[in-house]
């Protein structure tokens, strides 16, 4: 557990280094993160629930990364464009492919006891950094 941390908190940190050299920008994050807000909590059963493992898998990453701005970033890429632009039946329809490719690829992490793909465990640290 604690090497896939390292691993993914290290992705998390190659991931600023790399997109503004592609000159990928999250321009207006406050306005994204409202549109992507509405799919999540379209997508989620219960938000509550999703913030309370996305809470859990946070604490396990250094205090020092912008992590809203990583998780997107991560997260677009994993969508290939900005979480908003999807309408909610879209973007629930994409997140089962792409989680399902998670599992596949045995990229997961366990949160809480529970074994989560790492795109689940960012959306739901993504619902707790919204409301904060």
């Amino acid at each position: 557990m604690n090497r896939r941390l390292f691993l993914n908190s290290s992705c998390l940190a190659l991931f600023s280094a790399v997109f503004p050299v592609y000159g990928f920008t999250c321009k207006d994050i406050s306005t994204e993160m409202s549109l992507i807000k509405k799919n999540l909590q379209h997508y989620f059963f219960s938000l509550s629930s999703a913030e309370a493992i996305g809470k859990k898998y946070l604490s396990s990453f250094d205090g020092g990364l912008n992590l809203r701005f990583e998780l997107q970033c991560f997260l677009n890429d994993k969508y290939g464009g900005a979480l908003s632009t999807y309408d909610n039946n879209e973007f629930s329809k994409v997140t089962e492919k792409i989680i399902r490719n998670d599992f596949k690829q045995k990229d997961t992490c366990i949160v809480d006891g529970w074994l989560l793909s790492i795109t689940e465990a960012n959306l739901c640290a993504l619902c707790v950094l919204i409301e904060s």
